[in-house]
């Protein structure tokens, strides 16, 4: 049995926002409680339903919904009604001046939890990023000509497959995914849920800048639980190495060598590793300046990560959720990094994000924007987890 600590808050979206006034805390109160929107609708008399002024409000596409929440904060009594459940944290006087909707935490029975399919994501590219670093010459020999191969075909967000093997072989395609399937994640619970400003921030002239305004649930940190991150099915394994299909297919075989526990495991550690050189970069410092406690943050990370070199001591780390960074979530860092000509030369058509943005990216800045967490008490970077294994 493994531990499981959060050392930041993590935020996995059920996507739905839900309403400002959905949330309360009663004066003196140092703790928040969650409502069910349509129960404070029926509180509302008929008049202040059926008001014109209110009703020509909500028709407007462009107009916001603060006259219905004006309303509902005149005629509601929250002592009328029953909680869904209690968040940690208040709704602060800064919250009430702007008065966004929450970005909903996923759930069971109202008990927070990260699913199994986002500790997989997370593992499995992780596990990609190993691979290929630990394998950077013969990486860098294809990768001129995979990467050309991706953008006649208008490929984006590269796998392990498209940097690696972009041979034409669909059975090994077909492998790597069954392979992802033998890796199995339990969904994760915890007890306790706040609530966090969440704005994305970026560096304008030496100031940071918020672009984008925001507010979640999300799991609190420093919360411990005892479960097992991961296990291998070894049987389902065992069957895929003895399917005709590939049998004798080398790379598969190359593979499933690599596919153990503690490549894995050291997969999310390199991994975090190369993050982490991202985020302690002097830009990045100089960045993090502006709020306070991110920096010391990164620099206990840091220890944590030193700890790893340490054959004994059998932990790692992962970064999971949501308002995590571009690199984060890809193994495009690699190519930045040890190939930066190929990394500007196909950034737009491999590499970058949407380009449906207002603004489009640029392959010398990304990622230029962070999402910040802020509890009011500290400010984080959301999704770090340490996980002790045995």
């Amino acid at each position: 049995m493994g531990k499981i600590t959060l050392l930041s808050p993590v935020h996995i979206s059920t996507g739905d926002m839900i309403e400002f006034p959905c949330y309360y805390t009663f004066p003196g109160y140092s703790v928040c409680y969650r409502y069910k929107f349509e129960d404070i609708l029926l509180q509302l008399p008929y008049n202040a339903l059926t008001d014109t002024n209110l009703l020509n409000h909500l028709s407007n596409k462009q107009s916001s919904k603060q006259e219905l929440y004006s309303t509902i904060k005149k005629y509601v009594n929250y002592k009328k009604l029953r909680p869904l459940y209690q968040l940690t944290g208040e709704l602060s006087s800064q919250m009430q001046k702007k008065q966004y909707d929450f970005s909903e935490q996923i759930k069971d029975l109202d008990k927070p939890y990260i699913p199994g399919s986002s500790v997989k994501g997370a593992l499995w590219n992780a596990w990609m990023y190993w691979i290929i670093k630990s394998n950077l010459e013969a990486f860098q020999r294809h990768l001129a000509k995979n990467l050309e191969k991706m953008k006649n075909r208008g490929l984006k967000d590269p796998t392990l497959f498209d940097l690696l093997y972009d041979d034409g072989d669909r059975n090994l395609q077909e492998f790597t995914k069954a392979l992802r399937s033998c890796l199995l994640c339990p969904d994760i619970y915890f007890e306790k849920l706040g609530l966090y400003i969440c704005n994305r921030y970026k560096e304008e002239s030496s100031v940071s800048k918020v672009v984008a305004h925001g507010y979640c649930e999300a799991i609190n940190p420093r919360q411990t639980v005892q479960t097992t991150l991961f296990t291998i099915d070894e049987e389902r394994l065992r069957r895929l190495i003895e399917d005709e299909k590939y049998r004798s297919n080398e790379k598969a075989k190359w593979l499933v060598r690599c596919f153990k526990e503690r490549v894995i495991y050291n997969g999310c550690n390199a991994f975090i590793k190369d993050m982490l050189e991202i985020e302690q970069s002097e830009q990045m410092i100089d960045f993090y300046d502006d709020f306070p406690g991110v920096n010391e943050q990164l620099g206990r990370l840091k220890a944590e990560m030193n700890k790893t070199d340490d054959a004994k001591n059998k932990q790692c780390m992962l970064r999971i959720g949501k308002s995590t960074s571009y690199f984060t979530k890809s193994i495009s860092y690699l190519v930045k990094k040890n190939v930066p000509e190929l990394f500007e030369e196909y950034f737009d058509s491999v590499f970058s994000p949407s380009l449906s943005r207002k603004t489009k990216p640029e392959y010398d800045t990304i990622p230029k924007t962070r999402v910040i967490f802020d509890d009011l008490e500290q400010y984080y970077l959301p999704g770090f987890i340490k996980v002790e294994y045995d």
